[in-house]
């Protein structure tokens, strides 16, 4: 899962620099993620299938302390001409202060 790209938003997403970030594997960069996201990304691949997720909770280092996120994904198979799939996009939304403020009117509720 080398990282062939990102643009500015998902790499303030992931508090990286593009120089420490792309062409390198994801898990190199953000090991704390592995355990959630490597399976999505292998089935994405093995399977062809896109997986879309809202309001995934994925628990990741960024600006100096281990954070607990929310986000909206896609991972799309990246399919070459003959349709063989060479690579997976994604995606990403990050919606943790809408998950946190409905989760706070939940609470008020009670």
């Amino acid at each position: 899962f080398i990282v062939e790209m990102a643009n500015e938003s998902y790499l303030r997403l992931v508090d990286k620099k593009e120089e420490e970030f792309v062409g390198r594997p994801i898990f190199d960069s953000i090991p704390e993620v592995r355990e959630t996201i490597a399976p999505l990304l292998t089935g994405v691949l093995t399977t062809g299938t896109p997986y879309y997720a809202n309001e995934l909770e994925v628990s990741i280092n960024r600006f100096g302390e281990k954070q607990t996120g929310y986000f909206n994904l896609l991972y799309q198979p990246w399919r070459e001409n003959d349709g063989s799939i060479t690579g997976v996009m994604a995606v990403a939304y990050e919606v943790t202060l809408q998950v946190n403020d409905k989760f706070s009117l939940k609470l008020r509720r009670r």
